[in-house]
């Protein structure tokens, strides 16, 4: 039987997004030790609860990010090692997607200013990319990229490796934790 009563579903809602994204922030952290710290917060906010002072407590636990932080930095952690490899999966995708574009557009510009007397086709490979302008006497008819087959397997092992790679090289680099800290862990 539960000791607490129920909470409502708002209150419910807002105790797990908290914690949905407490757990986030503490990627990095053991498994152990976020479980005991998610155990000890939905204890603390079902007691608060039955008070009738939720929001108040949940207001109190403070900003996650500011609460995941003072967890981290207790434990000896400074920055999850997950947020390394998705910054570079972000920069990585961008700045892929900003080499399509310009591709593209340079091939559109050419195109438009060549003006053809018959139909014409013109492809450029860039980066696992095929980008092609079809241009005509009127002006460009189209334009597109596609990605295929080994360029598609190659794009997709490029943009999983490399965040792999800057996560671990994250972990490394972090200094590792004294004794006193990994026994508190």
């Amino acid at each position: 039987m539960n000791e607490f009563p129920r909470m409502s579903v708002r209150d419910t809602f807002a105790r797990d997004w908290y914690l949905f994204r407490l757990d986030l922030l503490l990627a990095g952290m053991p498994n152990k030790k976020v479980a005991e710290i998610r155990k000890d917060l939905r204890i603390e906010l079902a007691q608060a609860a039955q008070d009738g002072e939720f929001r108040q407590a949940l207001a109190g636990l403070g900003p996650v990010n500011v609460l995941a932080s003072n967890y981290l930095e207790a434990h000896g952690r400074k920055v999850p090692r997950v947020w390394a490899g998705l910054v570079a999966f972000a920069v990585l995708l961008y700045g892929w997607l900003l080499g399509v574009i310009s591709l593209i557009e340079g091939l559109y510009s050419a195109a438009d200013q060549i003006r053809p007397d018959a139909t014409v086709e013109v492809v450029r490979n860039w980066l696992f990319v095929q980008a092609r302008v079809v241009a005509g006497p009127e002006g460009v008819d189209s334009i597109g990229f596609s990605l295929s087959g080994w360029g598609l397997l190659g794009w997709l092992a490029v943009l999983v490796i490399v965040p792999l790679i800057c996560a671990s090289v994250w972990r490394a680099w972090l200094p590792r934790p004294t004794a006193d800290q990994a026994q508190r862990a």
